[in-house]
């Protein structure tokens, strides 16, 4: 029987289950217990610059995950910068508080964060798709090109916080940190990763199958269906599309998510479901 980090790792096309050895044989199941034991007040970020506009992983997995943590009695909100967050706007409405983390330099953006943290007192960060800074304090995505003056520093909000969970498929977004020298020994990754470290971990082929596993984990251990039907989930990709997000790999417009459609993400979300299925009571 196939665990939620094997499914979650299926269809690996970057060489990011190389990693699979440097975090826990049951990661997403301890993932959600911390999840579970840091309730309260949830601050969730994504958004990842593509050719001028946000990609299609990351959004679909943050909405599913505040959808379900909202169930479970958390207070969310949803940080990113601005062309991700009218993105998002345009899907949830007013479903979710939308912060808008601007984009600007070290020492403003470092105040920023300080006072974010301040407001809201999250109890738990949660990163999906989402850039974070190399040693250089630069933003690169997986061509190695610098992306910085259209990426907030939202890792900002991680540094200090002692209960974050990143998730992420290929080097460069924030947790990634926690692997930065074992990811440098893989040449289908990036080069140059994330230096950006959260408690918790979850690798995945596509970042938003790693929501999709977290939150069959917090199903198994909350005894609650949290993750939606397949046809569920991909109609939330459509709608990120809709509104303007781009798939990671072409930078169209067209849907997809890494370059994956509708049969590949539903395979995963079965095989999730027929996990849980001998599982939930």
């Amino acid at each position: 029987m196939l665990t939620i980090d094997d499914i979650v790792l299926l269809h690996d096309t970057r060489g990011i289950s190389s990693l699979r050895d440097y975090v826990d044989s049951d990661n997403a199941l301890k993932t959600a217990e911390f999840c579970l034991g840091n309730m309260g007040a949830v601050m969730i970020t994504t958004g990842f610059y593509v050719k001028g506009f946000p990609e299609t992983d990351g959004p679909p997995g943050a909405i599913l995950l505040a959808r379900a943590l909202k169930g479970l009695g958390c207070k969310i909100t949803i940080v990113s910068d601005r062309d991700c967050l009218s993105l998002m706007h345009n899907v949830v409405g007013d479903e979710f508080e939308l912060i808008e983390f601007p984009i600007s330099n070290f020492e403003e953006s470092q105040k920023y964060a300080s006072e974010l943290l301040n407001r809201y007192h999250p109890s738990l960060m949660i990163s999906t798709e989402r850039c974070g800074m190399t040693k250089d304090h630069v933003y690169k995505n997986m061509r190695g090109i610098d992306i910085s003056d259209k990426t907030a520093r939202i890792d900002l909000l991680f540094l200090n916080h002692p209960a974050t969970i990143g998730i992420g498929d290929g080097g460069n977004e924030i947790g990634m940190g926690l692997l930065h020298d074992q990811i440098k020994h893989v040449p289908s990754l990036v080069s140059d990763p994330a230096i950006t470290k959260t408690t918790k971990l979850i690798i995945a082929s596509v970042s938003n199958w790693g929501c999709y596993g977290l939150l069959t984990a917090l199903s198994e251990m909350s005894n609650k269906e949290l993750l939606p039907p397949k046809q569920e989930c991909w109609e939330l990709v459509k709608s990120i599309v809709d509104a303007g997000g781009v798939d990671g790999f072409s930078g169209e417009r067209e849907y997809k998510v890494d370059g994956f459609g509708e049969e590949v993400d539903g395979e995963i979300a079965d095989l999730l479901h027929r996990y849980l299925s001998e599982r939930l009571v």
